[in-house]
């Protein structure tokens, strides 16, 4: 194996490192990122030798995208998950592919990751791209076989999607059809009424004359389809071969370990180029400038300011350091201390010194921005029972992903369905059918951190688990409403990556909360019978004058008649319904007054984020 990145001044060095972090040298050895291609090119070479267009890939995912892809038959549906990658490579080239997101060792890919994967040529995924495909989606290329690398080791995954078929099968057939031909034909020749008289009553004999040839064609065929299928093992051994070679390469041995520093908490930025670089470092590796010219030593300006000022008496002084052995020795540091009580100096030493930034205070205080935490109460107005005070807890922050636990679950349900069909002579036809289904799910749990030190769970709507990553920042908003019993109810989850600037809102507003009392429903409904049994108790007086009224004038006929009773009877409770409605509103208006005026903040936040978008993902992209 060789060694990528040689250290320098007895400190390692990275790739992404230009000058040396110690003495501020130019790096102007070789290095760069091994291959497994580099690291076993004969192994490589045997594989090209039968695979002409064969890749063996090392890479770095940069991209991840989750998602399922469905196949619809007559009597089945079947969904696989996939995981779309996109991988930088030793040699910077992207390459983009699918990969099983089912198998336990790729399901929780995530950015950063190192992979290895071998393809002797370019499979498809057997399922075809659908509406509900996401547009990040751009090929149908499936890998076979992937190696993750790892601290802890490396995993193989191998579908194994190019492994010759054996052809038994075949030759089964072809033996059973040769077979059946010559029972079949020996048969009519010896049972045909006209033909040759050697073969009637013959039946063996005409069977073994004819079947003799076709089992010579048959056996020919096997010995064709098994040096065929010999040959095709021959070649796919060179593919397995190279396998365990993917696995027993390292980090280390690739280079990926030193491809970039790590990270510290405590990492500050160069007062130069903003470059990310360590606490220990004497210069910028990114533009080698030093990191000690901003931060002058307080100390020693004080001391040459002292022994300025203080020429004569810290000359005579200092000579009782040339004193003989067992004498009083004074030090420079003792000269100091003694007149630091009482000398004044006559020059007041210039210190500039510069606080130096921290990675983690520039991130937490540009997250620091977007928080907002308000509790406040929400008095919800009601018509006819006493008002309802509501607790109203609305919140808005930004927090980074450390942590996700990623799972696929795949549930299959069956369900039979019987039809029966009558025609039309009383014929029944009864048909039963089943309807297998094979469906997907991806859990993703979350562990974020926001810039207070907070740590909690978090689940994201679908939409967003398929690429959100470890690493990425998230602005998250809500609401929680309690009501008077201690129910929480929970509005305007709103999800904002500003690493991927992707935006998901899920669920409803805090507008749409309503909460119906059973009491005014039942007043209503009480009215409703009251004046219902109202107007039964005075009908025949109201019968007779109307009656009276009407044929005198002649101006109301039956259905005038009708109608006059339908609006005597419901018009009050019309009209109490109307009112009772009126002032639902208002209150509904008012409360969503009230709703806005304690949500203002969070919207004038997001907007705020939406708008500055830009320079948000591109600083959280260069400090992360």
């Amino acid at each position: 194996m060789i060694n990528s990145c040689p250290p320098h001044c007895g400190t390692p060095t990275y790739l992404s490192d230009t000058y040396c972090p110690i003495c501020g040298d130019t790096l102007d050895e070789k290095r760069a990122l091994n291959n497994v291609q580099d690291l076993y090119p004969d192994a490589f070479n045997r594989l090209k030798a039968h695979y002409p267009n064969a890749q063996l890939i090392t890479g770095q995912i940069t991209k991840t995208h989750f998602y399922k892809r469905t196949k619809h038959t007559k009597n089945n549906t079947n969904s696989c998950a996939l995981w779309f990658l996109t991988v930088e490579s030793t040699d910077g080239i992207q390459y983009r592919f699918n990969v099983d997101a089912e198998n336990k060792i790729l399901v929780n890919l995530k950015v950063g990751d190192v992979i290895t994967f071998a393809e002797p040529y370019a499979v498809k995924v057997p399922m075809a791209r659908d509406n509900n495909t996401p547009d990040a989606i751009t090929n149908d290329i499936l890998l076979d076989a992937v190696v993750l690398h790892t601290g802890e080791g490396q995993f193989l995954q191998h579908v194994g999607i190019h492994q010759p078929i054996n052809p038994i099968e075949k030759i089964i057939t072809y033996y059973f059809f040769a077979l059946l031909f010559a029972v079949i034909l020996g048969g009519f020749i010896t049972l045909a009424p006209h033909g040759l008289n050697f073969f009637k009553g013959n039946f063996w004999i005409s069977v073994l004359l004819i079947g003799a040839p076709a089992l010579y064609f048959c056996h020919r065929k096997h010995r064709e389809f098994s040096q065929v299928f010999e040959d095709e093992k021959r070649v796919y051994q060179s593919f397995l071969d190279i396998l365990p070679l993917m696995q027993g390469v390292s980090l280390t041995d690739l280079g990926y370990h030193q491809k970039v520093r790590p990270k510290g908490n405590d990492d500050i930025l160069c007062d130069y180029c903003d470059h990310r670089l360590s606490t220990q470092a004497h210069y910028c590796p990114h533009c080698g400038k030093s990191q000690h010219n901003n931060e002058t030593d307080v100390d020693t300006v004080i001391v040459d300011a002292m022994v300025a000022s203080h020429d004569g008496e810290l000359g005579a002084e200092s000579a009782l350091m040339t004193a003989p052995s067992g004498e009083n020795v004074v030090t420079t540091d003792n000269i100091v201390m003694a007149h630091a009580a009482t000398a004044t100096l006559a020059v007041e030493p210039s210190v500039t010194v510069k606080p130096r930034r921290t990675v983690m205070d520039v991130i937490h205080a540009k997250m620091a921005e977007f928080r907002y935490d308000h509790e406040d109460k929400i008095i919800y107005r009601h018509a006819l029972v006493p008002n309802e005070e509501l607790k109203v807890t609305a919140w808005c922050y930004m927090a980074r992903v450390i942590e996700r636990e990623a799972s696929v679950d795949i549930n299959r349900t069956s369900v039979t369905t019987t039809t029966t069909r009558t025609d039309r002579y009383g014929d029944k036809d009864t048909c039963i059918s089943t309807h297998h289904t094979r469906d997907v799910s991806f859990n993703s749990k979350l562990l974020m951190r926001t810039e207070l030190g907070h740590e909690f769970e978090l689940w994201l709507p679908e939409k967003m688990r398929s690429y959100t990553d470890v690493g990425d920042i998230l602005m998250v908003e809500g609401v929680k409403l309690e009501d008077k019993s201690g129910k929480s109810h929970y509005y305007n989850p709103h999800y904002l990556n500003m690493t991927k600037k992707r935006y998901n809102r899920e669920g409803s507003n805090l507008g749409s909360y309503r909460n119906k009392p059973i009491l005014p429903q039942l007043i209503q409904l009480s009215l409703a019978l009251i004046c219902l049994w109202g107007f039964i108790e005075i009908e025949p007086q109201m019968l007779a004058i109307f009656h009276q009224w009407a044929w005198s004038s002649a101006l109301i006929n039956h259905l005038g008649y009708t109608i006059f009773t339908a609006l005597l009877t419901f018009v009050p409770y019309m009209l109490f319904c109307i009112v009772i409605k009126w002032l639902d509103s208002r209150s509904r208006d008012w409360y969503k007054n009230e709703a806005i005026r304690i949500y203002q903040p969070v919207w004038a936040l997001r907007d705020k984020a939406l708008d500055d978008i830009d320079e948000l993902h591109d600083l959280f992209t260069k400090l992360n």
